[in-house]
């Protein structure tokens, strides 16, 4: 299983969310977005503390599927931008 790599209330704050009404939404989102973040920077390993970039990576993912959950999910550019120099390519 993949670690949540930030909190609910992380997530909550980012995404500008003041109630309990969707808390188990916004952890699937973060579930989610926690396993594609893992997939894309596969040059790092989840261990210790949590890189910024890693964690923004993440709300941004959250944020942008709990704003658009109405017309799809897209990886947002700031987390492309934020995990390219943690991807690690086979050649």
């Amino acid at each position: 299983m993949t670690p949540d790599l930030v909190t609910l209330q992380e997530a909550k704050q980012f995404a500008r969310v003041d109630h309990d009404d969707e808390d188990t939404l916004i952890a699937l989102l973060i579930q989610a977005a926690s396993a594609a973040v893992i997939d894309v920077a596969n040059g790092w390993t989840p261990n210790g503390e949590i890189p910024a970039r890693i964690k923004l990576a993440v709300l941004s993912h959250v944020a942008s599927a709990y704003d658009n959950r109405d017309s799809g999910v897209d990886t947002p550019v700031a987390a492309t931008r934020l995990l390219g120099p943690l991807r690690k390519l086979d050649v």
